[in-house]
């Protein structure tokens, strides 16, 4: 993935686009923020790894799946949780 130094000279535009075109996550705080997605970029990658090893997440699918969707499952609760968590309304 990416340093935080190497997040940090991006732009808010660049960091924005990384989180959700590239990755399709949210901001952890403030969308107006750099930190909030700069955050999101670095935590991204450690609840995922987490979530393999706890064999939850969403999960890679074989590729007679490659088809569908669904079968890739859905955010689990942590991620959400921890999306949410600093969301501003």
């Amino acid at each position: 993935m990416f340093t935080r130094t190497e997040l940090e000279v991006k732009s808010l535009r660049a960091l924005r686009d990384l989180c959700l075109i590239q990755y399709g996550i949210q901001a952890i705080g403030n969308p107006a923020d750099k930190a909030s997605y700069i955050n999101a970029l670095l935590t991204f990658p450690v609840v995922a790894c987490k979530q393999v090893s706890e064999n939850k997440g969403l999960k890679s699918p074989i590729f007679s799946q490659v088809e569908t969707l669904e079968a890739m499952g859905t955010p689990t609760l942590d991620w959400i949780l921890l999306t949410n968590k600093f969301r501003i309304t």
